[in-house]
C-alpha cells in the first residue's frame, strides 16, 4: 500500500480500514465540474439580465466569466498537481502561509461552499412550483430533505457518489444541448425589446460597475471548476487528472453557458428573460408548449439534485483535511468503510441546513462570491510565492504564461472585489464577518489542542 497525506490513501490494490479510496478517474473530475455548475442554467441568466439589460453585454459577461475561470484553473492546477492533497485550497494555503493561513482559507472556503449549496437547493421547490405553485411555500423543507437524502447516499461510499455524479451530469448536459438545438431550429418571431436606458449607451458611467456587479452571478455559475481538487487523494492519478478535469470542465461549462444564453436570447425578449424565475422553462413553453415545459421542470429537479450530489461530495473534504491536521475536531477525520469522511459529511450537512433556514438565494450567492474572490487572490499569491520559495519542487503541471497570467488574474480579482463591495455591501460585510470569526475560532482550537 502507498500513501499520500497524513492519513494515507488506499492504493489500487485495496483500501485499508479508515482510509480514503483512490478510485476516481478523469471522467469523475469532469462530471463533478459540470455537476457543480448546473444551478447556473436555471435562474442565473435572469439575474445577469437584471443587471445587464443588453444581450451583447450579457453574452460578454458569460465569456469574461469563462476566461476568469480558465485563469483560475491555470493557477490552481499547478498547486493541485504539485500538492495532490485532500481539501484543495485549504491544503495549498496551509503549505504556502502556514497553519493560520490554511485555517482561514479552509474555514472561509467551507462556509462559502456550504452557503452555495444552500442557495441552489432552494431552487428545487421553486422549480416544482412551476408545476404546482404550493411547492414554492415549501421550498425550505424540500431543500432540507434533499440535503439529508443526498448526505445519506454519499455516506454509503465514494463509488456510489461517483456513479450518481456521472449519470446526472451527463443527463443534464444532453438536456441543455437539446434545448439549444430546439431554440436555434425555432422559426418563431424574433424577440423584441430594447436595452434599458441606463445601459443602452456603451460609454455610460454605470456600465462598468454594472458589469462587475453582474460578475457575482457569473462567478457563482463557474464556481465548480476547482471541485476535483477537493478529492485529490481519491484520484488514481491526480497529477494528470486534476489539470485535465478542470480545463475540460471549464471548456464544457463555457460552451454550454454561451450556447444556452444565446438560445435564450433568441427565444425570449430581454424583459421576459430578466423577470423569469426559470428562464429555461419559460423559453421551453414558447418553443414546445406547457407539457414539454413541465417535463423540463422534472429534469431541472434531477439536475439540481446532481449539483447537490457534487457539492455534498466535495465540500466535506475541506473539513476532513482540516481535522486531519488538527485544525478541527479529530473525529471529523474519520473515514467509513465506503471511503467517505462520514463525520465531516454530516457536520457539513448541518451547516447547509442552517444556511437554508437563515438566508435567501441572492444573499447566500453574494456571500459565496465575496469569499470566493478573496480566497482566489490568496491562492494566486501562493502560486507566485511557492515558485520563488520552492523553485526545485516537482510540478507535473506548470501555469501557462507565468508570471503574467497569475498577475492578470490577481488584477481581475481586485476589480471584482470592488464590484462586489459596491453592488452588495451588506452581503460583503457578512462575508467579512464570517472571515473575522476565524480568529477566535482558531485560537480556541489551538488552546484545546494544547490542553
Amino acid at each position: 500500500m502507498t500513501g499520500v497525506g497524513k492519513a494515507g490513501v488506499a492504493a489500487a490494490s485495496g483500501p485499508a480500514p479508515g482510509a480514503l479510496h483512490r478510485v476516481l478517474g478523469l471522467g469523475f473530475g469532469i462530471a463533478i465540474v459540470i455537476g457543480n455548475a448546473v444551478s447556473a442554467t436555471f435562474n442565473t441568466s435572469a439575474q445577469v439580465a437584471q443587471v445587464l439589460t443588453d444581450g451583447t453585454l450579457i453574452l460578454l459577461a458569460w465569456a469574461v466569466g469563462g476566461l476568469y475561470a480558465f485563469l483560475g484553473a491555470n493557477a490552481q492546477a499547478e498547486l493541485g498537481a504539485m500538492l495532490p492533497l485532500e481539501g484543495g485550497p485549504y491544503a495549498y494555503a496551509r503549505h504556502a502561509y502556514g497553519e493560520y493561513g490554511g485555517f482561514i482559507v479552509g474555514w472561509a472556503d467551507w462556509i462559502a461552499n456550504s452557503a452555495a449549496v444552500a442557495a441552489f437547493t432552494l431552487l428545487i421547490g421553486q422549480s416544482l412550483a412551476e408545476i404546482w405553485p404550493p411547492f414554492a411555500r415549501a421550498s425550505g423543507s424540500i431543500a432540507a430533505g434533499s440535503v439529508i437524502a443526498f448526505a445519506a447516499v454519499n455516506w454509503i461510499g465514494i463509488r456510489v457518489g461517483d456513479g450518481v455524479q456521472k449519470a446526472m451530469s451527463a443527463l443534464w448536459a444532453l438536456v441543455l444541448l437539446a434545448f439549444v438545438v430546439a431554440a436555434f431550429a425555432w422559426t418563431g418571431p424574433a424577440p423584441g425589446g430594447a436595452a434599458a436606458p441606463a445601459l443602452a449607451a456603451a460609454g455610460h458611467p454605470g456600465t462598468l460597475t454594472a458589469f462587475l456587479v453582474a460578475q457575482r452571478f457569473v462567478i457563482y455559475a463557474y464556481g465548480g471548476w476547482n471541485a476535483p481538487l477537493y478529492l485529490a487523494e481519491e484520484h488514481r492519478d491526480a497529477g494528470r487528472h486534476l489539470p485535465r478535469a478542470m480545463f475540460g470542465g471549464v471548456a464544457l461549462m463555457m460552451a454550454l453557458y454561451l450556447l444556452v444564453n444565446a438560445a435564450l436570447l433568441r427565444v425570449l425578449p430581454v424583459e421576459p428573460l430578466r423577470s423569469s424565475t426559470l428562464p429555461l422553462v419559460t423559453a421551453t413553453r414558447v418553443l414546445a408548449g406547457e407539457w414539454t415545459a413541465a417535463a423540463l421542470v422534472i429534469l431541472t429537479v434531477v439536475a439540481l439534485l446532481g449539483g447537490l450530489n457534487a457539492n455534498i461530495l466535495s465540500t466535506p473534504r475541506t473539513l476532513f483535511a482540516m481535522a486531519r491536521d488538527g485544525l478541527f475536531a479529530r473525529r471529523a477525520a474519520a473515514v467509513n468503510r465506503g471511503g467517505t469522511p462520514g463525520v465531516a459529511l454530516w457536520i457539513t450537512a448541518g451547516a447547509i441546513l442552517a444556511f437554508i433556514v437563515s438566508g435567501t438565494y441572492d444573499e447566500l450567492l453574494s456571500v459565496f462570491a465575496s469569499v470566493s474572490v478573496a480566497n482566489d487572490m490568496l491562492l494566486v499569491l501562493a502560486v507566485l510565492l511557492l515558485r520563488r520559495r520552492e523553485p526545485g519542487r516537482a510540478r507535473p503541471y506548470r501555469a501557462w504564461g507565468y508570471p503574467w497570467t497569475p498577475l492578470a488574474l490577481l488584477a481581475v480579482d481586485l476589480a471584482l472585489g470592488v464590484g462586489l463591495v459596491v453592488g452588495s455591501p451588506a452581503q460583503t460585510a457578512w462575508a467579512l464577518a464570517l472571515l473575522a470569526c476565524s480568529v477566535p475560532l482558531y485560537l480556541l482550537i489551538r488552546r484545546g489542542r494544547r490542553g
